[in-house]
């Protein structure tokens, strides 16, 4: 999507043009395969991989131009394996991949001090900025449930690691869920993680 609003200012001889415009776009393939295993296992692959663009750009005589490219590559994968050996017992087991890319460019007049007025022979100072950030997650899972009767227990743990740029960071996380079913259209759950 894109939306422009360049305009002839002026006429004859003084005649410019006025540029504003911002444009966004957004590709994406996304494909999954699932198959059931012997031994009431069902595995599961999804993935997807695409890229974001967002652009804004504005030119006005008189002015210093104003410009920002923001493009963001993205890559996901995830799979699952469940395993179902009885009616009543469910093991799930997990792997998540994330990985994308942030590239910005900009540039940007930068406003005069705060409470100056600027003088008529103003010439501001232009920020500048061109960069790139990689970020990567991984995640595992595993939860194993349970249903006796009315009463279904689930328990789980994910471990994730992230990196964003520089930072690092690793995230163990238990969870845990009960269901109760008063009646066939009537559940009570309590969650917590």
């Amino acid at each position: 999507d894109a939306l422009d609003t360049s305009a002839a200012l002026g006429s004859g001889e003084t005649a410019t043009t006025s540029t504003t415009g911002v444009g966004f776009g957004f590709t994406r393939a996304i494909a999954k395969v699932e198959a059931r295993l012997p031994g009431r296992i069902r595995f599961s692959w999804s993935g997807s991989v695409g890229q974001d663009t967002t652009g804004l750009k504005r030119r006005d005589p008189g002015s210093p131009d104003l410009s920002l490219d923001l493009s963001v590559f993205l890559f996901g994968e995830r799979l699952d394996l469940v395993w179902t050996p009885t009616d009543h017992l469910r093991t799930n087991l997990g792997l998540d991949l994330g990985a994308f890319t942030i590239s910005a460019t900009a540039q940007l007049p930068l406003p005069p001090g705060f409470g100056e007025i600027p003088g008529p022979g103003f010439a501001p100072q232009i920020f500048n900025l061109d960069a790139s950030i990689i970020a990567l997650g991984t995640g595992a899972f595993v939860d194993q449930k349970v249903e006796l009767g009315p009463v279904e227990l689930t328990g789980g743990l994910r471990v994730d690691h992230f990196r964003y740029g520089e930072v690092s960071t690793a995230l163990v996380q238990p969870r845990g869920v009960v269901r109760f079913a008063l009646s066939p259209s009537f559940t009570i759950k309590l969650a917590s993680g």
